[in-house]
Formats: C-alpha cells, structure tokens, sequence
C-alpha cells in the first residue's frame, strides 16, 4: 500500500543553502532510525535492492539566486516520505512518525564550511494512502484506457546510462523505473512488456524541461526538472491501460535513480 507524508520544518537561524539537501534529509532518516527503530534502519540501510520509499529534498523555498539561498529565521520549508509497501508503512506510523515534532534536522548547507543550519520539525501531514488493489481497479479496468499522459519533474530527475547518468526521460528509462517498483511492492504484477512497448510505441510530444545540477560536496548529479507528455502511438488498451496505473504510482515511487536521496521526485498532472 503506497503512503505519503509531508513533514513541515522552521528555520531555527538564518543561513545559506548554497547545496542541493536531498543527502542531508536522507542522513535524518536514517539517524531517525537509529533512535526509534535500529534494526530496521539497518535492514534498510544495508539492503542491496531497490528502496520501499522515497525522500524529496527540502521544498517550498525560493530559488537559488547566484548559486545559493539566503534562508532566514523562521522560514517554513518541508520534505516528503513516500511509501511502497505496506509494512514498512506500519511499522513507520507506529514508530518513526511519533515524536517526530520538535526533532531537529541539521544540514550541512554550505558545500565549503562545516556550519550546519537548524530545521526544526512542526508537524507532519499524511497527504495519500491508497491500495495496489485500488490502483488497479481505479485505472486497469477500464474499457478506453488514455493515450496521452502528462508528469512534471519536481527535483532534478536522472536514469542510469552505461557509463554515466542521462538527464533527459526517455518513455522506455520512465516506464522500467516504474514497473520495476511495481513488481517488486504490488501483490500483483504488470506485464514486463510494458517496456519495450514504451521503447517502440511511447513517444514523447512535448516537453518544457530544463537541465538542473543537484550538488552535494564533492558529489554532482545533474537531472532534468519540468514538464513531460507521453502518447502512446499504434497499442492495445492493456498496455495503455498498464502504463496509466504506473504514470499515477509515479507520484508515489519516483522516477528515475537515486530517489531515496531527493531526485526524481514526481507529480501526475493529467491523462486524456
């Protein structure tokens, strides 16, 4: 069962963020885990496969302006949990969710200094809760599945080359990341077809995207943010159907690498 949670954070002292934040909200997870949970944090910490969750960056700040942002005392900000499976989400309701107002989470914002800058948690939000069960049923059954979808990138999205990382969403990179969280979560699987039909029949008809660079330390990845609209080209409604389901379990699983560390976060605008 996909969750998602909000948690809203104040500015304990100004600041500069001259970094992307994605690895510093991912260091509070996981020491979250160490105070309430450890043997899970560890499980998830050491596990070689893919992630049953995501985390955003922190969110609802104003651009960089010159490379960086000048944050202020008592400035609002908040990041996102996502969760793809039902356990994890229990065991996150019962114990890594209570308590959590009032914990402090510390960045290191400037990529040269070792000053840290102080986010104070004020509340958390469960925003969805829906089934795989649901899922299927709202958007697998259906007589005239759509042929056109429209996604928006909210953090810098990548996907795995052979050598290096590609900052554009090839319909075949989108519809593999999906369907494989998917198969490994759902209790029931979608066709593996799926994506080598998005390779030859999923074309990309217009995009309004721009290259964004999420550094962090001595680490850069750079990603692409914006507007994406799929058409499915010449298919049979199963397979549109089955990428419809998957365009809305996006929101939920991310797109692309490296998702458990703020990229790829993504919002389901509409189909048609």
């Amino acid at each position: 069962m996909p969750f998602s949670f909000q948690i809203y954070l104040e500015a304990q002292q100004a600041g500069v963020i001259n970094q992307f934040t994605g690895r510093g909200v991912h260091g509070f997870w996981f020491q979250r885990w160490q105070k309430v949970d450890p043997s899970t944090g560890d499980s998830l910490h050491n596990s070689n496969t893919v992630q049953p969750f995501t985390l955003s960056p922190l969110m609802g700040l104003p651009g960089m302006q010159g490379g960086v942002i000048q944050i202020r005392k008592g400035w609002r900000a908040q990041f996102r949990l996502t969760l793809l499976d039902e356990a994890l989400g229990e065991v996150i309701i019962s114990k890594w969710l209570p308590g959590l107002p009032g914990q402090v989470l510390s960045l290191p914002p400037s990529i040269d200094g070792d000053a840290r800058l102080n986010w104070k948690v004020t509340h958390v939000e469960e925003t969805a809760r829906i089934s795989y069960e649901e899922l299927s049923r709202k958007y697998l059954i259906s007589s005239v599945p759509p042929r056109q979808w429209t996604l928006d990138f909210l953090t810098p999205t990548t996907f795995h080359g052979k050598e290096t990382h590609l900052p554009f969403p090839l319909p075949k990179s989108l519809a593999q990341t999906w369907l494989r969280r998917w198969n490994l979560f759902a209790p029931m699987a979608l066709p593996e077809e799926v994506t080598e039909w998005a390779h030859t029949k999923l074309a990309v008809s217009s995009f309004h995207l721009q290259t964004l660079p999420a550094r962090e330390a001595d680490r850069l990845r750079v990603g692409c943010v914006g507007r994406i609209t799929l058409r499915a080209i010449d298919t049979p409604p199963y397979l549109r159907a089955a990428l419809d389901v998957l365009a809305h379990y996006a929101e939920f699983c991310g797109s692309g690498s490296h998702t458990t560390q703020g990229l790829g976060q993504t919002k389901f605008i509409k189909c048609s």
